[in-house]
């Protein structure tokens, strides 16, 4: 199965050239036209109502709008969106959704991702989140390091720039099925799951796998997908590590190469 990155008709570019000036002992400063990515505050309004803002590179904002709401508890399933538009100049996305946002959620910012008006919104019920993941999926060794090798390989925005993370759910049995790349590594998470809401595919038998660190935000949208395992190439903080325990989820970090750590939930890998 070949993998994908899905990336609409958009007025910018996921990455543009700058001029700097470029130093090294050798040569001093010289001038230099280099890669850097782009980000664009992207704003969703949901029933005439402002959920977020998000600071986000300007592709697959359709996967991001789907995948947000649904981590951050707004919708359960794709259908719950009736309509989806996009202002591509001034980066704004309306929606309707079957429920209207409930402003008791909003107000309720128990962990937040970071980057300005950005924020992951839960209710109380929310923390029923932290049941163990139910899915009795499997896989081995092989499964983990390809998943690493992949998502090391894929982005060619992050090669040109180092400005991007990239995030792509993974089938231990048929290999890659999609990846996005995002200045936000969270958002990168939010449209793979968006994508796979929209395309109704079930993520109990997936794996997650990202470049960069694990943080606790990304097992709440994790666990929220119903996906138990999560891969990284970077390191998990230790909110993380105790979050995977509690939820069930099995946490696996410096996926690269030949190797990779596990640091909960190891019986869900054949070692």
């Amino acid at each position: 199965m070949n993998a994908a990155v899905y990336q609409e008709a958009c007025a910018l570019p996921p990455k543009q050239r700058a001029e700097g000036i470029r130093w090294t002992s050798a040569s001093g400063g010289v001038p230099a036209s280099v890669i850097v990515a782009t980000e664009v505050p992207f704003t969703i309004v949901a029933n005439d109502c402002e959920v977020a803002t998000l600071l986000a590179t300007p592709q697959s904002l359709k996967e991001l709008t789907y995948g947000y709401l649904f981590t951050s508890g707004f919708i359960r399933e794709a259908a719950e969106v009736l309509a989806w538009s996009c202002d591509n100049e001034k980066w704004c996305a309306q929606v309707t959704l079957h429920t209207p946002p409930d402003p008791g959620l909003m107000r309720k910012r128990l962990y937040t991702a970071g980057c300005g008006k950005c924020a992951m919104y839960a209710s109380i019920n929310e923390i029923g989140m932290r049941r163990p993941c139910e899915s009795t999926l499997r896989t081995d060794a092989q499964a983990i390091l390809a998943a690493g090798r992949w998502i090391a390989e894929c982005s060619a925005v992050f090669r040109e720039s180092g400005g991007v993370h990239a995030a792509g759910l993974f089938d231990p049995r048929q290999g890659p099925r999609w990846f996005f790349e995002d200045v936000a590594r969270h958002n990168a998470v939010d449209k793979a799951i968006g994508r796979a809401l929209l395309e109704a595919v079930d993520m109990s038998r997936l794996l997650l796998v990202r470049t960069g660190r694990t943080s606790s935000e990304i097992l709440f949208k994790t666990k929220r997908a119903g996906i138990p395992v999560t891969i990284a190439r970077g390191a998990p903080t230790n909110q993380a590590i105790l979050l995977s325990k509690e939820m069930g989820i099995t946490l696996v970090g410096f996926a690269r190469d030949d190797e990779f750590t596990v640091y909960t939930n190891p019986e869900r890998i054949d070692l």
